[in-house]
């Protein structure tokens, strides 16, 4: 695997994208000015391999790693490196069928750091897996050499090269395998004394008194022969007596058990007949359901139906031929008032008329031409006249003001002419309404009844307890309360399917066992009282919470023996288990030292009273800290010595081992359970809103019914009303009555013309006598003048006045002709266009009353002819209705008998219940003396045969009872004094005197084991420091004298110390070694660690080594030395070198150059000639396409 290329965004001094692309297999150099941005490449190459000591890139923080941490406008920093993966022998775990990998990593100021492989998001520990699994670790590098490490390899003490030895070689693992190696002894040790001081102060002292005792039990043991014989003839008299008790009872059970038989075959005869006529009733009632019943809701369902439709229809046939007599009556009307408009005799008058206006106009011009002349004439002998700011003069002004007053006064004329003829036709209008009121009022008074009506229906539906928006909203909500609840009941399934772990399943062990005996899992039987404390409790508890909680150990033992448990399960007995708790001086030196950072893990879980012993068992010894210092604290200290856990789930224990790490990617079991806890809470409410709804919206459904019924009265009456106010509409009263209202508005709005013509006319006459005033006085010395002129004008005006008074009376005589021809033409208008749309609603409400009529008469047909449908249904139900009664009361009968039997069975139940009651306790006695006593099986032959032990007649039984009372008062006496356990304590503590001495045998085996397998890792530990010593010693020779010609170096121990003692640094110039390194110079030093290094390396060699001006300090020569010295040691590894020196870029592959533009680094590429090892395998390929040797700008 080698890089291919790298892509850069906002990383350091990369403000903008930057690809760089081309990278060669085997060997790769950087070059540019300083400070243009050549190490901030390999920065970026560390930065995605997951670099997390920030120093060796020259930063404090990830957002340092920002162009201008941010303050440039540039917010985030991506890098992406495109791997060659096609060596599947080489490539990283789990990507072997990739022949690319581009890796990402990402930071963003003020947000997150994220990782991508191939454009998915991944974990950073995946992208470190991937890069360690080739021998990439960033974190603990040995193909990283960055700038300045070169300088310190030689300051190092002999042990410090002996550690980067051991790094190279991987010994690392042997010192940790002996380090857990020492533990475990020290523990063997600390063991192994312990079982001497408990063999030496408890077992034997216990042994000595127990063998003691043991010889007095023996006694007391042979004493108590004679009190066995006497309970032997005791317990052989009572088991006689119960099997004579067993024989007698038996026979009586047999006498009863006939009767019960007898009884319970007249009973299942009953029974049989009572299935029968059930079967027969069932089979009658479905039919009548399937069928009759069925068929008689349908036809009734049905009749409903078609009788609303029918009482729809006839309303709306009666409205309809109603509508049409109106229509027809209104029509009639029409024509008679067409036919009295005379339109030819006002033609006539309006051509005479004209006639006369157009001759009087005429004559008028004439008159008007001579006046003008006049004017003319006149205005000639005038000069100097007055003009206002229009530059008229007077009498242009006058003239205009008395053409206006002209033009008024006839406007006025004519709108009195208007007013006159709207008055007269609506005085005739209103002459013709009062007649036609009668009818109106009728019609009005039918839909005051008929919005009483509705008024009624709408009081009736607003009485009823329904309300229609409610019932939606009801509907709405428990829908939404349906889906909330099967949602969380998912989430409640989901959970426990997950923690079906927790599970206890098992069957009952006995018959009538008490399952609430069993108390269940642990888990499932605390409750965390802080969810943060979550991980602490599960780490405290461990496998515990898997364990089971029973009341008492007999109950356990059932379970394990009977219960039939489907997994193997540890099971706590409340009776028994040892409750452990920390004493309140350890909780208060706890207190004192950490403050409240630690608790009692007890006190973080609440559960029953009855479960303390169960809790505190599991919890009762440790504590929960709030980080690691304090877990640290209590755990080690003196005075406490506890075991601790973190919130984060590191457990300390007191031995001094610590468990811990990376946390769970999954939830805790005790996280989950908390949210199985909170989901059913969520589902409960839910569950319940759920039932509640429901309930309300059956209640409301119950009115539903009513409110449909009373809602379709409602409309049928609304229709009704709909259908009277379009007949009022269309009547002619209300015609009428519109005209009137028309006519009304029209005369308002010509008496409003008027006035306003009126003012306007006033205005001119005082503007007329106003000119006359100041033309009068205008100019005495042109009286004489234009005296003679004015008298021929007046006379002109005089003749005009004349003409213009005649003219004004025909034109008057016009208009007024005209205003009755315009209102003549307009009512023919009107009256024709009524009489039209007349016959159109006259033809269509024809068409409707008819249609109208078919279908009443069609509803009223199936009306009638599914009521006898319905009556002959009702008929069959009535004689199946018969027949299903005869049954019943047949198997009325029938039960009656069979509880008369039922009285009599319990009777003899109860008698053979109590035989049996007596016949089991004699059963139950002989087979207790049978357990108690095996002997009875082989001596039961003797029992009442004379002259043997078991003589009644010769021994009397009571008697012997007593004696047996005092024997056995004796020997308890003598019980007192002795220890009665002796035996089984003694057959203990032997026992446990042989497991001991047995494990301080196999403690001394184990001992001897460890220090063997320390001795064996020391051995392999030296032998493989020595292989890797010989062979990094032979290359760094080779590699030295490659650099430096004519020198040689090497590691040698330190004088009078072994090579594991530590390693130094040795360097000859022909066959003289140098007696200290100093007296080499800086060039020289620089070669020597480089060579050192390269030789570590070269030991196990990884994918791609990155180098970072480790020619600083050398010159030209010794740079194309290391330049030649990398292709030769090191054929299968891709270099990325950081240099500013031509003889290392010159035996590049591939030159990168940097340079700094506009405060922005950028890069271009330049290929040189092709490495030997691709031309040999023919796969040499330009880079991007373009000619060796010609720069690519990035």
């Amino acid at each position: 695997m080698f890089v291919e290329d790298v892509t850069i965004d906002g990383f350091k001094s990369y403000a903008q994208r930057v690809t760089v692309p081309g990278f060669d297999r085997h060997f790769n150099a950087i070059t540019g000015l300083n400070g243009t941005g050549k190490s901030n490449i390999l920065d970026s190459i560390c930065f995605v391999l997951g670099i997390t000591n920030l120093s060796q890139v020259r930063a404090s923080t990830l957002q340092d790693l920002v162009y201008k941490q941010g303050q440039a406008g540039v917010t985030k920093a991506t890098v992406s490196i495109t791997f060659n993966n096609e060596d599947k022998a080489n490539s990283p775990v789990g990507y072997e069928h990739c022949d690319k990998l581009t890796v990402t990593r990402q930071v963003v100021i003020g947000g997150r750091n994220k990782y991508m492989i191939n454009g998915s998001t991944a974990q950073p520990n995946r992208v470190q897996n991937l890069f360690h699994s080739v021998q990439l670790n960033v974190n603990n590098p040995h193909f990283l050499i960055m700038q300045g490490r070169i300088t310190k390899v030689l300051n190092m003490k002999a042990p410090e090269i002996l550690s980067m030895l051991e790094e190279a070689a991987g010994t690392r693992m042997y010192e940790n395998k002996k380090e857990a190696a020492l533990r475990t002894l020290t523990k063997k040790q600390i063991k192994m004394d312990e079982i001497d001081k408990v063999l030496q102060e408890e077992i034997l002292p216990a042994l000595q008194k127990l063998r003691k005792e043991r010889g007095q039990y023996m006694q007391w043991a042979s004493s108590g022969s004679q009190l066995e014989q006497l309970r032997r003839f005791c317990i052989a008299y009572e088991y006689s007596v119960s099997l004579e008790q067993m024989q007698e009872t038996s026979t009586s059970k047999e006498e009863v058990a006939s009767l019960q038989e007898s009884l319970d075959a007249q009973k299942e005869n009953l029974h049989e007949r009572t299935k029968e006529l059930k079967a027969e009733l069932q089979q009658m009632l479905k039919e009548r359901d399937n069928f009759v019943s069925r068929e008689v809701k349908t036809l009734q369902a049905k009749q409903d139906d078609v009788s609303k439709e029918l009482v729809r229809q006839t309303s709306a046939w009666t409205n309809k031929k109603e509508t049409l007599a109106a229509e027809l009556e209104q029509k009639s009307s029409l024509e008679k008032a067409l036919e009295g408009c005379d339109s030819e005799t006002l033609q006539a008058k309006f051509d005479k008329v004209k006639s006369a206006a157009d001759k009087a106009k005429n004559v008028f011009a004439e008159v008007q031409g001579a006046t003008q002349a006049a004017q003319c004439e006149l205005e000639s002998y005038k000069s100097g006249d007055s003009r206002d700011s229009s530059n008229k003069s007077l009498k242009e002004r006058l003239a205009e003001a008395k053409t206006d007053l002209t033009a008024k006064k006839g406007e006025v004329k004519a709108s009195d002419l208007q007013i006159k003829h709207l008055k007269k036709e609506l005085t005739e209008a209103k002459k013709v309404a009062k007649k036609k009121d009668s009818e109106n009022s009728k019609l009005k008074k039918e839909l005051e009844k008929a919005e009483s009506a509705v008024k009624s229906a709408e009081t009736k539906i607003g009485s009823l307890d329904f309300d229609e928006k409610k019932r939606t909203k009801l509907a709405d909500a428990l829908q939404k309360e349906e889906g909330e609840a099967q949602k969380w009941h998912e989430r409640v399934q989901k959970l426990q399917a997950q923690l079906s772990a927790l599970d206890f399943q098992f069957k009952n062990p006995e018959s009538g066992f008490d399952r609430s005996r069993v108390k269940g899992v642990v888990a499932k039987l605390l409750r965390v009282k802080d969810v943060s404390s979550n991980s602490a409790l599960e780490v405290i508890a461990g496998g515990k919470l898997y364990q089971v909680v029973v009341d008492t150990a007999d109950c356990a033992k059932a379970l394990l023996e009977k219960g039939q448990l489907r997994n193997r399960v540890t099971i706590i007995p409340l009776d028994k288990i040892s409750s452990r708790t920390l004493s309140q001086d350890k909780i208060k030196a706890a207190k004192q030292q950490v403050g409240d950072k630690a608790k009692p893990a007890i006190s973080l879980v609440g559960y029953e009273s009855e479960l303390a012993n169960a809790m505190k068992y599991v919890f009762g010894n440790a504590f929960v800290c709030k980080d690691a210092e304090t877990a640290k604290t209590v755990t080690y200290s003196k005075m406490i010595g506890a075991h601790c856990a973190t919130l984060d789930g590191d457990f300390y224990d007191p031995a001094g081992t610590l468990s811990g790490g990376s946390s769970k990617s999954s939830p805790s079991i005790l996280s989950r359970l908390h949210s199985l806890t909170e989901a059913e809470k969520k589902f409960q409410t839910h569950q319940s809103n759920v039932v509640q709804l429901r309930g309300q919206v059956k209640a409301l459904d119950s009115a539903s019914k009513q409110y449909t019924k009373c809602k379709q009265e409602l409309d049928l009456k609304v229709h009704s009303l709909s259908l009277l106010k379009k007949k009022i509409d269309a009547s002619e009263c209300t015609q009428l009555m519109n005209q009137v209202a028309t006519l009304e508005e029209s005369l308002e709005q010509a008496q409003a013309t008027h006035e306003t013509a009126l003012e306007k006319q006033t205005s001119l006459e005082k503007s007329v006598k106003q000119l006359e005033k100041e033309v009068s006085l205008f100019g005495k010395e042109q009286k004489q003048l234009i005296k003679m002129t004015e008298d021929k004008v007046k006379k002109c005006v005089s003749n005009e006045k004349k003409e213009k008074e005649a003219m004004e009376k025909a034109n008057q005589a016009l208009q007024e002709v005209t205003v009755e021809i315009e209102s003549s033409a307009a009512d023919q208008k009107r009256l024709a266009e009524q009489i039209e749309q007349a016959d159109a609603t006259i033809a269509e409400l024809n068409a409707e009353v008819e249609s109208a009529e078919d279908e009443v008469a069609l509803k009223k047909a199936a009306y009638e002819e599914l009521q006898m449908s319905l009556d002959e249904k009702q008929k069959e139900l009535s004689k199946c209705d018969k027949q299903s009664a005869q049954i019943t009361t047949e198997m009325d009968d029938i039960q009656a008998e069979i509880s008369n039997i039922g009285m009599e069975k319990k009777k003899l139940e109860h008698k053979l219940s109590k035989l049996e009651k007596h016949c089991q306790e004699a059963s139950d006695t002989v087979a207790s003396l049978l357990k108690k006593h095996p002997w009875i099986k082989s001596e039961k032959q003797y029992f009442g045969m004379p002259g043997t032990d078991y003589d009644w007649e010769s021994q009397d039984p009571e008697e012997t009872l007593e004696q047996l009372a005092k024997a056995e008062a004796a020997h308890n006496a003598m019980a007192k004094k002795i220890n009665k356990k002796v035996m089984n304590m003694f057959d203990k503590a032997e026992s446990e005197y042989n497991q001991l001495t047995e494990k301080k045998r196999i403690v001394m085996n184990d001992k001897e084991s460890i220090e063997k397998v320390i001795a064996e890792l020391d051995e392999k530990k030296r032998e493989t420091l020595e292989k890797t010593w010989i062979k990094v010693n032979k290359d760094f020779g080779s590699i030295f004298s490659t650099l430096l010609p004519g020198t040689t170096a090497r590691l040698v121990p330190p004088e009078g110390e072994t090579f594991m003692d530590g390693l130094e640094v040795r360097v000859a110039f022909g066959d003289v070694w140098k007696e200290s390194l100093s007296e080499l110079s800086g060039g020289q030093r620089s070669l020597l660690a480089l060579s050192l290094i390269l030789a570590l390396l070269l030991f196990k060699p990884a994918p791609i080594y990155i180098l970072d001006e480790v020619d600083a300090a050398l010159d030209l020569s010794h740079t194309q030395n290391i330049g030649r010295m990398i292709k030769a040691h090191f054929p299968h590894s891709q270099f990325i070198v950081v240099s500013l020196k031509e003889g290392m870029f010159n035996n590049a592959n591939v030159l990168f150059r940097t340079k700094f533009v506009d405060g922005i680094s950028c890069v271009s590429r330049t290929g040189s000639k092709p490495d030997q090892r691709q031309v040999k395998k023919k796969k040499a390929v330009p880079a991007l396409g373009n000619k060796e040797n010609q720069p690519v700008n990035v």
